[in-house]
């Protein structure tokens, strides 16, 4: 009787290992997606390169750019809720600076800190949860 025992606790341990690395293997391909970002991006083929239609004429994205906006906040002590995702301050400085890899060069763009635009809010995954 032992003997059947000992190789029920075999199978057993072994289904439950079997079980955890099929656990974890699901865990680690779920992060690899979320960090990879698959399907929360809108396709960049050929046949979507064309961005804008303005006046008539079709603009498309410049590959080697990058972006970056640099805020500069109005900032109130009393006002400041370190705990919350959201606030009320508002910029008092905004610039746009765009760099161009492929032509090694850059431009600074200003941006009148009374321009208004509604923003999308992102959940914890980037997924969009509103907007304000």
């Amino acid at each position: 009787m032992t003997s059947k025992n000992s190789s029920q606790n075999r199978l057993r341990i072994l289904g439950a290992a079997v079980a955890a690395i099929f656990v974890v293997s699901a865990v680690l391909l779920a992060v690899n997606f979320w960090e990879k970002g698959y399907g929360r991006y809108p396709d960049t083929s050929d046949e979507s390169k064309i961005a804008v239609n303005y006046n008539g004429f079709d603009y498309a994205f410049k590959d080697g750019l990058e972006t970056v906006l640099v805020l500069g906040l109005d900032s109130f002590e009393n006002d400041i809720d370190d705990d919350a995702y959201t606030n009320s301050n508002q910029a008092d400085f905004l610039v746009l600076l765009v760099i161009d890899n492929e032509c090694e060069s850059y431009s600074a763009i200003h941006i009148n800190r009374d321009t208004m635009t509604e923003v999308n809010q992102l959940g914890l995954a980037g997924e969009k949860t509103g907007s304000q």
